[in-house]
């Protein structure tokens, strides 16, 4: 009967009904408490184990049949419910499945005792009448709102009842109950001619009655994953016209892990990743679209490049071959003239201003620099510094204006594609690309953590975005680590002092002078015999200015002494570097010594003999 009545309210045909008073309205919170248990939290997860879906449902039966949305249940691998005690139970099976009124029947097996329940209206509300509807949030946390039934109309081809009470986010799937008690339907929204609605979606009571033979849910699952994964790229092509970037690629993700070759979603997952910025895994989702579908590879393509355009992007070659140039080779070299160490750096003015790193420049008497024509130029001055970000800014004086690069202070996004320019263990003018993996902080200062590539002599070359811009400059990596390398931030450089600063001659007795006073240090500690101490001190010595030969001699005695015969001989050949002379002189004394402690043993066995005899 009421079906017939909720028809004709569909059809535009007004229904009073006259069976008397109106029932006295029960205790709002007795009802709450009355109904609520019967309600549930409903989550689906994927493969992986990774949530997806969260929604309501309402058992109806004390066996155990759980009433929700259809369409809650399409697509996870896994179903969960909670109830308000915060239990999980897994879901069984599936009874019955109506795709028109987006409706399913679970059952999920008692904890020992019948499930709490609600019984079905017999009647469809009146226009008017109170309802309430209960159920949980995303976060678990409970929900009521009251209100009362507007109209009942068809919506998506299915009868609901127009609700003004409301359907929190999450709560699809929630119990819409009237003053007696008794389920209405199930909440759900949606947008009718533009404007939001609230309703409830009534079972057909041929839906309950059906006793089709229970189906396991992974099951059900599998066989309807086609359905699953054109349902997700529907909702990614609604997504992706609204320019919604985070919907747009967790529903092609979705569809993609349905149905890997499916190259519809590897289209859309390439375009969603433009849409959020994400260049380098819209050109992964191209490698494998040129395995599923040539055509739709053609138009990820075009869709880069077109992205590639409207960001003022190049395409790699053409920024190589546009930013190289600016790029030069450093090489130190020590009081004898000879290459101490090597390293890269950029220009930054066509003056021949150039940035390198602190640790290639620092402690340097004599340096050069080299351009990709050939050109040679001895380093003159120190400009500015910043130790704890390994950055030295430093002038040569060119015959021609230099070629420059621009420095932006913008933090790169995680995902942003990042180019990088470098001498690699002498490999000159190498190129390679990555990704922007995180931005973290050292000794107070910003740096970029980056997957392309870093090895000894990348130092101090440039990090670049897509526009060519300097995001940082190269400056360490991690050994032992897979692509942990750092580029000390943009802001480093932009935040660089810039003075007259002093002659390359003038900086390095400032350095001396540091190196002096860290070999003091060293001595102390070494007498009051803290050798550990002593030899960091030194160490740091060393590289504060590499050309004093005092660290290196006092770092060979404290190894000769621990018995560390491998380590005292790499000091004495650096020491050699240095001042080959006094390396000689430390031989020289090292086996006199040596030949004393021998000759001094052998008279000493001598002297027992005799003693003996």
């Amino acid at each position: 009967m009421w079906r017939t009545a909720f028809v004709l309210m569909c059809l535009g045909i007004q229904v009073f009904s006259w069976a008397g008073p109106a029932p006295a309205q029960e205790d709002l919170p007795a009802l709450v408490s009355k109904t609520k248990d019967a309600v549930v939290q409903v989550t689906g997860y994927d493969s992986d184990g990774k949530l997806m879906k969260t929604g309501n449902g309402v058992f109806i039966s004390p066996e155990g049949h759980l009433l929700t949305h259809r369409s809650l249940i399409l697509g996870p691998s896994k179903l969960l419910i909670r109830t308000g005690a915060n239990h999980d139970y897994p879901v069984k099976a599936v009874l019955a499945d109506d795709k028109t009124a987006d409706l399913v029947r679970l059952l999920v097996d008692p904890p020992g005792a019948p499930w709490p329940y609600l019984g079905m209206a017999a009647a469809a509300p009146a226009l008017g009448s109170k309802v309430l509807v209960l159920g949980y949030g995303k976060k678990m946390e409970s929900t009521v709102h009251e209100g009362m039934v507007s109209s009942a109309r068809e919506f998506l081809g299915r009868p609901v009842i127009v609700i003004s009470a409301a359907i929190p986010r999450g709560a699809e799937g929630a119990a819409v109950v009237n003053l007696k008690g008794e389920l209405v339907g199930l909440g759900a929204s949606g947008t009718s001619e533009g404007q939001p609605i609230n309703f409830a979606v009534p079972p057909p009571p041929e839906f309950l009655q059906k006793a089709a033979p229970p189906q396991a849910f992974a099951d059900w699952a599998n066989s309807h994953a086609t359905e699953a994964c054109e349902s997700y790229l529907s909702r990614a092509a609604k997504a992706l016209n609204k320019g919604d970037k985070e919907w747009s690629i967790t529903y092609s993700q979705r569809a993609a892990k349905l149905k890997p070759d499916n190259a519809q979603a590897h289209y859309y997952l390439g375009k969603a990743y433009l849409l959020g910025k994400r260049t380098s895994d819209a050109e992964k989702e191209l490698e494998i679209l040129a395995r599923l579908d040539a055509k739709l590879a053609g138009k990820l393509k075009d869709d880069l490049a077109q992205s590639a355009k409207v960001r003022g992007e190049a395409d790699l070659p053409q920024l190589i071959k546009k930013t190289k140039p600016a790029v030069v080779f450093v090489q130190v070299l020590d009081i004898n003239g000879q290459d101490r160490k090597f390293g890269s750096g950029f220009f930054v003015n066509g003056k021949g201003a150039f940035i390198t790193n602190y640790h290639v420049l620092g402690g340097a008497t004599k340096a050069r620099v080299r351009t990709l024509e050939g050109k040679t130029y001895p380093v003159t001055r120190v400009l500015a510094e910043d130790k704890a970000a390994d950055l030295i800014l430093a002038s040569v004086v060119p015959d021609v204006e230099t070629p420059f690069l621009k420095t932006t202070g913008v933090i790169p996004q995680v995902g942003e594609k990042v180019l990088v320019l470098g001498n690699p263990k002498g490999m000159e003018w190498s190129a390679a690309d990555g990704i922007v993996s995180a931005v973290r902080e050292k000794n107070k200062k910003r740096f970029i953590q980056i997957s392309a590539p870093i090895s000894p002599g990348s130092s101090g070359g440039p990090a670049m975005n897509m526009q060519g811009q300097v995001i940082g400059v190269n400056t360490f990596y991690l050994e032992g680590g897979q692509m942990l390398n750092f580029a000390s931030a943009g802001q480093n450089i932009l935040n660089l002092k810039l003075g007259p600063g002093l002659t390359l001659e003038e900086r390095a007795e400032g350095w001396l002078a540091e190196a002096k006073d860290l070999v003091v240090q060293g001595r102390q500690a070494k007498h009051a015999k803290d050798l550990k101490k002593a030899a960091g001190l030194f160490d740091e010595a060393k590289k504060t200015f590499f050309d004093l030969p005092d660290p290196y001699v006092e770092l060979f005695f404290i190894y000769l002494n621990v018995n560390d015969l491998e380590a005292a001989k790499q000091e004495l050949g650096e020491l050699r570097k240095v001042n080959p002379q006094i390396a000689d002189e430390l031989i020289k004394s090292v086996k006199q010594a040596a030949a004393k402690e021998e000759a001094q043993k052998a008279a000493k066995g001598k002297g027992s003999k005799k003693a003996k005899q």
